[in-house]
Parts: C-alpha cells; sequence; structure tokens
C-alpha cells in the first residue's frame, strides 16, 4: 500500500509539472474551475504508473510523448502540428531535467544508477526532483525562446517529416538514456551519450532549417504566380478601359466634324469622371498596409465598380502603421487568400441585388489585433452552425458561402482568427491578424 501510494505521489506531482510547462510553452491560462483539468491531471498519472510497472524502457518515452499529445490536444485544442511540437518539446524538458540531476548526483555523490532506480523513495525523490527541475526551466526566458525558434524552424514543414525527425530523436534518447543503467562504466557513458544527443539535435536542427529554406522557396513561387494572375486581371481591365476611350474618342471626332459647340463640354466630364473614379479609388486603397493586400484590395474594388457595386471603405488612423511586409511570405499569402474569399463572395452575392441596393464595407481597425470587417447584404438564410462546412451551400449552382478552404487556412495558422456575424440580412466576415 506504501508502495503504490509513493507510486501516485511521484506520478501526480510529474504530472502537475507537465501540465505547468505545456501552460507555459502555448501562452494559455488554466481555469481551476474547468473539469478538463482534472480528467488530464488523472489521466497523465495513471498513465505514468502503468508507463513505470508495464512499459519497456526503450519505448517509455515514445509511450508518454504520445500519452502527453492526446492529452495536451484534449485541455488546449490546439491543431495537431502545434499539438506534437509543443509536446514534443515538454518531453525534451524532461529529458534534459533528467540529464541535469542525474549529472548533480554523479559528480557530488558518484550514486548507482541502478541502485536509486530499484530504490523506492529514492526513484520517487528523483521524479519529484526532475520535476521541479521542469519547472524551473521553463520559467527561463531562454528556454521560451528556443521553443519559438523550434516554431519557426518548422512552421512550413509538412507533419508527415515533422513526425519522422521526432521519431528518430525519441529512438536516439531512448536508446542512450536505457544503456546509461546498465553497469557500463557510468560516468564515460553518461557524457558520450550527452555529446551524441547534442550532435543529433545540430543535425536535425540543420535539416529543419534547409526544409524550411525549401518551402519558403516553393511558397514565393506560388505568391509570383497568384500576383501574375492578378495582373493579368488588371489588364483586362485596362483592356476595357482602353475600348471604351477609343469609343470616346469616336464620338469627339464626330463632335468636331460636325462642329458641335458641345464638344469641350462633353471632353470636360469625360475627364472629370475618369480622374475621379481612378484617384478615389487609388487614394483609399494606398492607405492599405502594402504586403500583397493593398493590390488584392484594389483589383477587387475596382471589379466591384464594373459591376455597380458601391464599395465603403474605412480605415482606422493605426492601420497605416502597420508593415505586413515584415510578416512572413506564407502569412501575408494566407491573409490574401482569405479576405480574396471573402470579397469574392461578398461581390457574388452582392450582385444579386438591384444596383441601388449594392453596397460592401471593408472596415480596417486595430484592437490588439489587426482587425478587417467586411459586410454585405444577404438574400438567403445562412445556418451558421453549417457555413463552413465542406458543400454547404445556399445557391443551386454550388458556390454559396461553403468557406470550408477559408476555414482550413485560418486553422493551419495560429496566427489568424475569422469570426461571422449576421444582423437582419447583413453579413460579417471578421478576420483577425495577430501581428
Amino acid at each position: 500500500m506504501l508502495e503504490l501510494f509513493f507510486h501516485f505521489l511521484k506520478s501526480f506531482i510529474n504530472s502537475i509539472a507537465v501540465i505547468y510547462v505545456l501552460m507555459n510553452l502555448l501562452d494559455e491560462k488554466i481555469n481551476l474551475r474547468n473539469i478538463k483539468i482534472y480528467i488530464v491531471l488523472l489521466f497523465f498519472t495513471c498513465f505514468s504508473i502503468i508507463s513505470y510497472f508495464y512499459i519497456n524502457n526503450l519505448i517509455k518515452l515514445a509511450f508518454m510523448t504520445l500519452i502527453v499529445c492526446l492529452g495536451n490536444y484534449y485541455l488546449f485544442r490546439k491543431n495537431i502540428k502545434i499539438t506534437i511540437i509543443s509536446s514534443f518539446f515538454e518531453q525534451i524538458i524532461v529529458v534534459f531535467s533528467e540529464i541535469i540531476l542525474n549529472a548533480i548526483l554523479l559528480i557530488f555523490f558518484l550514486y548507482d544508477a541502478q541502485e536509486i532506480k530499484n530504490n523506492l523513495f529514492c526513484n520517487s525523490f528523483i521524479v519529484i526532483s526532475i520535476s521541479l527541475l521542469m519547472v524551473l526551466i521553463i520559467k527561463i526566458n531562454f528556454t521560451k525562446k528556443i521553443y519559438n525558434i523550434f516554431l519557426s524552424v518548422t512552421d512550413k514543414i509538412d507533419i508527415v517529416s515533422l513526425l519522422l525527425q521526432f521519431i528518430l530523436i525519441l529512438i536516439l534518447i531512448n536508446v542512450l538514456i536505457f544503456i546509461s543503467y546498465l553497469q557500463i562504466s557510468y560516468d564515460i557513458l553518461f557524457f558520450i551519450n550527452l555529446i551524441f544527443i547534442l550532435i543529433y539535435f545540430g543535425i536535425f536542427y540543420y535539416a529543419l532549417c534547409k526544409s524550411n529554406e525549401n518551402i519558403q522557396f516553393k511558397e514565393k513561387n506560388k505568391i509570383l504566380i497568384s500576383n501574375l494572375n492578378e495582373y493579368e486581371k488588371m489588364l483586362d481591365y485596362q483592356r476595357i478601359n482602353n475600348h471604351e476611350n477609343k469609343n470616346q474618342l469616336l464620338v469627339i471626332k464626330s463632335m468636331i466634324e460636325k462642329n458641335n459647340e458641345k464638344t469641350i463640354e462633353y471632353i470636360n466630364e469625360i475627364i472629370k469622371e475618369k480622374r475621379e473614379d481612378n484617384e478615389i479609388i487609388y487614394t483609399k486603397t494606398k492607405m492599405i498596409p502594402s504586403g500583397g493586400l493593398q493590390g488584392l484590395i484594389y483589383q477587387k474594388m475596382l471589379l466591384m465598380q464594373d459591376n455597380n457595386i458601391e464599395t465603403i471603405l474605412e480605415i482606422n488612423k493605426q492601420v497605416r502603421k502597420i508593415n505586413l511586409s515584415n510578416n512572413s511570405t506564407k502569412m501575408n499569402y494566407d491573409i490574401c487568400r482569405i479576405i480574396g474569399i471573402i470579397l469574392d463572395n461578398a461581390i457574388e452575392e452582392t450582385i444579386k441585388f438591384n444596383k441601388k441596393e449594392r453596397e460592401i464595407i471593408i472596415f480596417m481597425y486595430v484592437d490588439d489585433y489587426f482587425i478587417i470587417e467586411i459586410s454585405n447584404r444577404i438574400k438567403d438564410d445562412v445556418d451558421v452552425n453549417k457555413i463552413f462546412e465542406k458543400g454547404y451551400t445556399t445557391k443551386d449552382k454550388g458556390h454559396g458561402y461553403g468557406l470550408s478552404l477559408l476555414n482550413k487556412i485560418v486553422n493551419e495558422n495560429e496566427k489568424i482568427i475569422n469570426d461571422i456575424r449576421i444582423v437582419n440580412d447583413i453579413f460579417t466576415q471578421i478576420v483577425k491578424i495577430k501581428m
């Protein structure tokens, strides 16, 4: 009974440390009234005891990493990639805590690792000490910086490649730690193992950086193609304008030949109309932060003008201080894709109305986030609970409000939040971008 109590105590304390480390890595706060925290705490404690008694040392770390991933996802509900990375990093903190403690005991007390491992009280002391070290390590700013660097270099790496790398590291650490408990010149073996782990981490980090560079290059090419498509649309717009200008010149030629007194008046009206149209759109969009978004909205406003849609563009003064070029290429690409999808849907819905009723409102402001609100009227009822489901539509031809692609982009980007608001017949998409 006493043995079971000590096993439960050390596992319970260690589980608290694990949750505390995850909470700090993910910048989350724990609500002690939330029953989930106690479910995960019990979950970690039980499987920690099971791992000690029934799981082979060679797969113990991999097993506990899986358990931490499951509890992490259930408690914090981050996307799968962030869940795996934070869980893996937490287990690395566990390993380094154990290495630090082992080094201290080895240098100052010359302890026998196998004897400590087999002694219940000593083993409990070791586990509790490791838990305390985990808490101390996560409170060091350098630890969070390393984690953020780790996140940045894995940002564009696909989940399969990431998992393969993590599995290789777990196998290496497992084998080395397992061997270190055998009766083989422990002091020498311990430091050799530590050197191997550091070397492998160096290789792993280098491989991640190279993979990240390759993916960034592909993303830039993707952006280039997207921009070329936008330029093609603008060329089409200019081609239509040129055709219209040619017709206007023919009319003026005819008026001159007939000595029409209203020729000058007619020319002045054309100049005034063209100057006002172009300058208004250009001036408004010039206040939008550059980085792809400015050009996108300019092109969409030209499209709205062609479809007799009145565009109200309101931009808060604080927005002008934002510099989207500081973002990653993928981040700006995601922002443009999201806003492009929303505006295309707004235009498609707005042209259903009479010309006098066509209006789209774009409002940009800063409130902790860079926020873009896009509002338009809707004719059909929209089911808010199904709006982001793939295939959902309010139209016969299958276009509709099934914004599953937009939802997919948002779910894959931790810095972007999307929300909707429907008041009477006004549909508003709210995009919040963390800067």
